[in-house]
């Protein structure tokens, strides 16, 4: 996707900035994620815990949608792929770029309000599969949080853009990377990791919103004498990839979150022979322990 696209998409959402009224800023709270369907805005990554991406507004419609015309436009000078929804929490727009720029802006105007770049060392982009993106933000309380390239995760005053916390996740540059949304739960910051081309052993992670400090961590790929473990011979469930690329969906209430798993690794397939738990899946986990159901 072009930059030219993805300023596109800062047109059609500033074009129902209309819904969007004072404050410019709110917190975000647990109330508002479990209802984010029914609000004004754009809360997560698919604007629901159910991840349905579907916007109810009528504010556009057949009768006005010709009139429609460029509210503000922000160019970007990053070629390479866009994959970000527009988050939008009253009048601030949060939008993140390849390379881990975030950028927000006032929703109505585009006037910007602040700007983060991520300095990424050269040895994290060794091992990034497939194209340097980034799929936005979480919102908690004041915060926007950001999963890094460099397999970071990184806690924004979203008011101002200040680092309130930066936790490293993996080690770059040997199959560990970062390039999804996070997805905030009850206080808790839900991140997983981009693998699964190069050898790494993919897992899920729950952080402290407020501290960052681990809270869980479930590896999608089982080791001997945990359940699915068998279908790893040896040691290769070490290397055995099923990455959870994307963001995870839940369910508040029986607090599951739903996660799927990528492809197996090494791709040639002689490298890990067995039925391969838990790759290619969609898993169900309590959102307190990271147990899987």
């Amino acid at each position: 996707m072009k930059p030219a696209l993805c300023i596109a998409v800062l047109i059609a959402v500033a074009a129902c900035a209309g819904r969007f009224g004072s404050p410019s800023w709110q917190p975000v709270t647990d109330a508002r994620l479990r209802d984010a369907a029914s609000g004004d805005g754009w809360l997560m990554y698919l604007r629901t815990y159910d991840a349905h991406a579907f916007v109810p507004f009528d504010q556009i419609n057949t009768r006005n949608v010709a009139r429609l015309h460029v509210a503000f436009t922000r160019t970007f000078s990053i070629p390479e792929g866009y994959e970000a929804p527009p988050i939008v929490n009253g009048r601030t727009m949060i939008v993140t770029t390849p390379m881990d720029r975030v950028y927000a802006l006032d929703a109505v105007t585009g006037k910007p309000l602040w700007e983060y770049a991520r300095d990424i060392p050269k040895v994290a982009l060794r091992t990034v599969c497939c194209d340097v993106v980034n799929r936005g933000v979480a919102l908690y309380g004041n915060d926007a949080y950001l999963a890094t390239l460099d397999a970071h995760v990184v806690a924004l005053d979203a008011r101002s853009g200040k680092v309130d916390w930066d936790r490293s996740v993996a080690q770059p540059g040997i199959g560990y990377a970062m390039t999804a949304a996070p997805l905030a739960v009850r206080g808790n910051i839900i991140v997983g990791v981009s693998c699964g081309e190069y050898g790494a052993r993919g897992f899920l992670e729950s952080l402290d919103a407020r501290t960052g400090a681990l809270r869980w961590r479930f590896y999608t790929v089982p080791a001997p004498g945990q359940p699915g473990g068998d279908t790893w011979p040896g040691l290769t469930y070490r290397h055995g990839g099923a990455c959870p690329w994307m963001t995870p969906s839940y369910d508040d209430t029986t607090n599951t979150i739903f996660v799927g798993t990528s492809n197996p690794s090494p791709w040639l397939w002689l490298e890990h022979p067995g039925q391969n738990l838990y790759t290619d899946s969609i898993l169900a986990l309590d959102a307190d322990s990271g147990r899987l159901k």
